[in-house]
């Protein structure tokens, strides 16, 4: 619907609209002239890169003669190649990290990792009093202001479900009427602009 509306508008005196535009694109700026020393060495490259290119495709015949003549054999078993390097042993898949990055073997003592960090907030959010922030700060090993800054900004992801059991309201159903039955008036006026339209191009054919 939208687009028969539109489709008159963008019709409207293309011809003249595209003469401008064709007009318009030949009063185009040009690029300025190059420095003459550019102008000197980008010669040469283009030269030097052409004269390169002829003599990788020229085919030489002394070459090509002892190519022909060259034979290599081997003899003997493969040699073992000894190497301190120790060789990875466990070839399985490597399943991606939980929380999308590898969590370090050793960290040092007022830090943690986003997966204790977690950890740390949900046991302060089941149980607030047993896990305070001074019990997790000495558990965990971080600075108590740190701890407290943690639990009071940060909190971890809750999924909330819609409840089952709801069902549209007869105010809803109202709305939803009141929005539909102005759609279709929108819809009505825009068929009577179109049709409009199309009877003023017939009588304009005639």
């Amino acid at each position: 619907m939208g687009a028969s509306l539109k489709r008159p508008f963008k019709l409207y005196n293309i011809e003249a609209r595209a003469s401008k535009a064709i007009e318009q694109s030949k009063k185009l700026p040009k690029a300025p002239p190059r420095y003459p020393t550019e102008a000197a060495i980008e010669a040469r490259n283009k030269a030097s890169h052409q004269n390169d290119m002829n003599y990788i495709h020229q085919k030489l015949p002394d070459l090509d003669q002892r190519l022909k003549s060259v034979y290599v054999e081997s003899k003997g078993d493969n040699p073992i190649v000894k190497t301190k390097r120790k060789l990875p042993e466990d070839r399985r898949k490597v399943n991606d990290p939980k929380f999308g990055y590898l969590e370090p073997v050793t960290i040092p003592e007022g830090r943690i990792p986003l997966r204790l960090a977690l950890e740390m907030i949900n046991s302060h959010k089941d149980d607030p009093e047993a896990n305070s922030a001074k019990v997790l700060a000495d558990k965990y090993k971080l600075d108590l202001e740190t701890t407290h800054h943690i639990l009071e900004y940060f909190q971890s992801f809750m999924l909330r479900l819609p409840q089952a059991e709801a069902v549209i309201g007869e105010p809803h159903r109202l709305l939803r009427d009141s929005r539909l039955r102005k759609a279709q008036k929108q819809l009505d006026a825009g068929q009577k602009i179109v049709d409009e339209y199309n009877r003023k191009i017939r009588r304009d054919d005639r």
